[in-house]
């Protein structure tokens, strides 16, 4: 069962900790406010191991990004595809890593225990409610459909330009809009993010 609420919990807990609210998000900002989670781009991670993108897209099991997950110490590197080629487009990094810090805040790592998780690997297959997390949260925290009125979003076309996602997830993100619209009820947890973002939001 996917954690809704739980989740809408905890992307609006980040946003409280940016002194500042602006899109497209920037998850970057998160994960520097983690202590024991790292970020390395794919191309630095095989210059530092002597080793081929091939070889590090082997270990990842994915084009995109996976987490590596330390148990004895407790700490996290996100590996990610920084390459804008082959339609990695900055969206679509963008959303990656946002995805993967969904597994990070949601502790999908440390509850299986397991020391890696990727976006295409045998724990997606196995563990499927955790990918939806993780994709759940990375929508939420990028581009959450509260505040499409607020930022007179009005088209795929708004998603792409106001939150920077990729034209494929704006589309799809759109569709999921206006079925949400349809049967949308307000909560007390909307009515915080929009007030918080309200009071934070800066203009670029």
């Amino acid at each position: 069962m996917i954690r809704y609420a739980y989740i809408c919990n905890q992307v609006l807990q980040l946003y409280r900790s940016l002194p500042t609210i602006s899109f497209p998000m920037n998850p970057q900002l998160f994960f520097d406010q983690i202590k024991n989670c790292k970020t390395m781009a794919y191309t630095t991670f095989a210059e530092i191991n002597s080793c081929s993108i091939n070889d590090v897209l082997e270990l990842c099991e994915s084009e995109s990004g996976c987490t590596h997950y330390d148990v004895t110490n407790n700490r996290y590197l996100v590996l990610f595809n920084s390459s804008t080629s082959n339609n990695n487009v900055i969206g679509r990094i963008r959303w990656t890593l946002a995805h993967e810090l969904g597994h990070v805040i949601l502790k999908h790592l440390s509850y299986l225990a397991e020391p890696r998780i990727a976006e295409n690997n045998f724990n997606k297959l196995s563990n499927p409610e955790l990918e939806a997390e993780a994709d759940y949260f990375a929508a939420l925290l990028l581009c959450p459909m509260p505040l499409y009125e607020q930022l007179h979003i009005q088209s795929a076309q708004d998603i792409q330009r106001v939150f920077g996602l990729s034209v494929e997830a704006s589309n799809v993100r759109w569709n999921e809009y206006l079925k949400w619209k349809r049967s949308h009820r307000k909560t007390a947890w909307e009515n915080d993010l929009k007030r918080l973002v309200n009071q934070r939001l800066e203009i670029k």
